[in-house]
């Protein structure tokens, strides 16, 4: 048997992260993993939970991201107000420069 690898679809701005269903695909045997799955979960309530197997639902970048999006809609402010454009690509450009200057490798500064 070949295993099927398939593309999680991009989530909608209101969704959360809805591909554990998907992470049965994956494996070679995907009734038994999704039988193993199920047996190693305590609460019937853990085996339709939505978050991402790869997070859990104590840190989710799925929620967050939605969650800070919430967020934002609701300060109503406009994005040329919250930050400048120039300062963002300001910043990008020095923090860039700084990686090349480091030789593109993170070295940690002895103490």
């Amino acid at each position: 048997m070949q295993a099927v690898y398939r593309k999680c679809p991009a989530p909608a701005p209101s969704a959360r992260c809805t591909a554990p269903a998907d992470q049965f695909d994956l494996p070679l045997g995907p009734d038994t993993a999704e039988q193993h799955h199920n047996q190693m979960l305590p609460a019937e309530g853990a085996k339709t939970a939505h978050f991402c197997s790869m997070c859990g639902p104590k840190f989710c970048s799925m929620k967050i991201r939605q969650e800070v999006r919430d967020f934002a809609a609701k300060q109503n402010v406009p994005l040329e107000q919250s930050i400048a454009a120039e300062e963002a690509e300001a910043g990008t450009a020095e923090m860039f420069e700084r990686y090349r200057e480091g030789g593109g490798l993170y070295v940690a500064k002895s103490v």
